[in-house]
């Protein structure tokens, strides 16, 4: 399994546009969509360092207080840096699916890319992220996952 980063900006801004975190570890919302931009998202998957110039976040918060906060990331203009004999090289690259990111105000994120919204309250469903380099007729795929990786032990402890 492999395990990247989403630059802070992104998330912070996410966060301040659809909810703000209570003390007692829950979003509070007063309901309806989340929309935001994020700049410059960097992805670190072994040898290849993946840019996106730009990221756009929608998704949705329910009214009142909830232990999540879901949206949907679309990279845009993405490219890829790898080592070649010793030399950088840059290949364009495409987010075929969007990346889904569940919230939790406890301090942990699922991702994924399948979501779906019951009762008004978006939850993620899992699925694996798709990335293209059409270059090199590479997919890459990233398999659903919780950040960072000792959260998975706390919640299965029940912490």
């Amino acid at each position: 399994m492999r395990h990247f980063k989403i630059a802070v900006g992104l998330v912070v801004m996410s966060l301040a546009v659809g909810a703000a975190p209570a003390m007692a570890h829950e979003f509070i919302s007063s309901g309806g969509p989340t929309k935001g931009k994020g700049e410059e998202q960097l992805f670190k998957l072994g040898p290849f360092r993946i840019e996106c110039a730009r990221a756009t976040v929608n998704g949705s918060a329910a009214a009142g207080s909830s232990q999540t906060l879901f949206s949907e990331i679309k990279m845009h203009r993405c490219e890829t840096f790898a080592s070649l004999g010793g030399n950088e090289i840059e290949l364009k690259t495409k987010f075929v699916t969007p990346l889904d990111v569940e919230y939790h105000a406890n301090g942990f994120v699922e991702i994924g890319s399948e979501g779906e919204e019951i009762e008004g309250n978006a939850t993620l469903l899992g699925g694996s992220v798709e990335l293209k380099i059409k270059t090199l007729k590479c997919v890459i795929t990233l398999p659903e996952q919780t950040l960072p990786k000792a959260a998975v032990k706390k919640t299965e402890r029940g912490i």
